[in-house]
């Protein structure tokens, strides 16, 4: 019998498996899966990528870096695992590390607009604003249809008051992915609601709930928009909106309740 054969025939099951609880948000039982696969079939870099990646959404930081470790020591620029590692001391507050590992990348692949994207993250997480924006800048000049990129680009000229460019980086993010931009129309919907854009701020919301009906924020922000306008009823409406989606949701709650007072 060739138990070699039969170790790797069972720890791609359990890869399977793995793949498939890690889908669902299921971390535990991904990470129990992934181990056996280690156990059936050990010394495999994926499966140590796989461990890595799951104990960081398990908010396991040092264990994830630990197997990412266990990857490099056998492809020293494995991109994947660095970048993963990346995301792992960023979870740390561990910046000079993130840095460290993303520049590695750039060494080896100039042209990775994610590992630029990532260094975007990093300084934006430390105040570096400046610094935040050449980056993300850089990640989209190399791929121009990189959405999440301009996403995050509008999210920092937000952050700095620079309300026209925010703009224009959020409606680039919704032209190049239209059917996965609720996060950015509720951005951008925030922006025009900051400069008492209050009709752009509703068509923008809508926006947001129209392609994620579960959004609920999409709701709770409209909500505060006619709040502001002093049109009470609607208010209402929008935040009871969002409770149909969440009926546990505090925030959409407390508003809907003190908006009654005001009608």
């Amino acid at each position: 019998m060739n138990y070699h054969a039969n170790d790797r025939a069972s720890a791609e099951e359990l890869l399977r498996q793995g793949d498939n609880y890690y889908r669902n948000g299921k971390y535990p039982q991904a990470l129990e899966s992934y181990m056996k696969a280690d156990q059936a079939h050990p010394g495999n870099p994926e499966v140590y990528n796989l461990i890595g990646m799951t104990y960081t959404m398990l908010g396991h930081y040092p264990q994830s870096v630990a197997y990412f470790r266990k990857v490099l020591r056998i492809d020293p620029n494995n991109i994947f695992a660095l970048y993963n590692m990346s995301l792992a001391y960023s979870g740390q507050g561990h910046y000079p590390q993130a840095i460290q590992a993303l520049q590695k990348i750039l060494q080896c692949r100039p042209d990775n607009a994610a590992a630029y994207n990532g260094l975007g993250r990093v300084y934006e997480d430390q105040g570096r604003l400046d610094d935040a924006v050449e980056a993300y800048r850089t990640a989209v000049k190399i791929k121009q249809d990189f959405d999440i990129a301009y996403y995050n680009l509008g999210n920092v000229y937000d952050t700095m008051g620079l309300y026209d460019k925010a703009i224009r980086a959020y409606q680039q993010a919704i032209k190049i992915n239209p059917d996965k931009a609720a996060r950015a129309y509720n951005n951008l919907g925030n922006v025009y609601f900051n400069r008492d854009e209050n009709d752009e701020a509703i068509n923008a919301y809508r926006q947001a709930a129209q392609i994620d009906p579960y959004d609920v924020m999409a709701h709770i922000n409209i909500g505060h928009v006619y709040s502001k306008l002093h049109d009470y009823k609607r208010a209402a409406e929008a935040y009871d909106a969002a409770l149909r989606i969440d009926p546990y949701c505090a925030e959409a709650d407390e508003f809907l309740q003190l908006t009654r007072t005001m009608m």
